[in-house]
């Protein structure tokens, strides 16, 4: 019997990983009309700025659309791999600069001033965290190994409710920070991240090292800030909404008195001019 879950296991491990990643594939379907609702609200109102603010948001799930697509193909017999490879940082910066485009549309003041908005863009809202918590299945997704936990200790639990004893490890769960995906220690040792991801040290009291994507991490573009590297794109002056990508930022909207300069970036209107 046991030899029969053994040999089944490889079976059963691709064909839920293929049920999760179709669920991950319609989510970011109805991820997309729901944007075309609100696109649709802002055509019939006149407001040209947030229809194009929606075609941006749109070309950016459309791309992380294509790298899923071929994600999920790809990882099915091996799905612990799939958070590694380079579709999934695709998927991950595309997303995050789609997230960043969406919140910019819902600081425009006319989502709040025309009731048309509110549907489409709860449903949007929703949408947009349906799809974010179906990659973080497939990002998570446990690797079958030995027992031993990263930190050496069969017995600890890893914080985030799993007992790195077990028969699988999985990695922490990702957490949410400004539409992007990072994997966070609380320990004060230096745990081995993904392919993609830096081990960056937490400016905190209590210290730490947490594993981040700085090349689509907006709070720490191109470099660990907290080492004096790359940039926090968030804190950009004049920048409404902002993305990373190849670990360069992106000012995707603007704030009010300001334009764009030479450089992409936010410059008073009349400086420099």
């Amino acid at each position: 019997m046991i030899a029969l879950l053994v040999s089944a296991a490889p079976l059963i491990q691709a064909t839920s990983f293929s049920a999760t990643s179709n669920g991950v594939t319609s989510q970011m379907s109805t991820l997309q009309v729901s944007i075309a609702q609100i696109r649709q609200v802002a055509q019939a109102n006149g407001h040209a700025h947030i229809t194009k603010t929606c075609d941006k948001a749109q070309s950016h799930l459309k791309l992380a659309q294509g790298s899923f697509g071929q994600l999920s193909g790809a990882f099915l017999h091996a799905p612990w791999n799939a958070r590694g490879s380079s579709q999934a940082t695709q998927v991950r910066t595309r997303l995050s600069l789609c997230g960043n485009v969406l919140n910019s549309i819902y600081a425009q003041p006319e989502i709040k001033s025309f009731p048309g908005y509110k549907s489409p863009v709860s449903r949007c809202q929703s949408s947009y965290q349906t799809v974010q918590r179906g990659c973080q299945d497939i990002w998570q997704w446990p690797t079958p190994n030995s027992g031993h936990s990263d930190d050496d200790d069969s017995s600890s639990d890893d914080g985030y409710g799993f007992n790195s004893g077990s028969a699988y490890a999985p990695h922490p769960k990702p957490s949410q920070a400004h539409g992007g995906y990072f994997r966070r220690s609380t320990s004060h040792k230096i745990k081995a991240c993904q392919n993609s991801e830096t081990s960056c040290p937490i400016v905190s009291v209590n210290g730490g090292y947490e594993c981040l994507d700085l090349e689509c991490e907006v709070a720490s573009c191109g470099g660990c800030v907290s080492k004096g590297e790359g940039e926090n794109c968030l804190l950009i002056e004049g920048a409404d909404g902002v993305g990373c990508l190849k670990g360069q930022c992106v000012v995707l909207s603007l704030k009010e008195g300001y334009t764009s300069g030479p450089n992409g970036r936010p410059t008073l209107i009349g400086e420099g001019y």
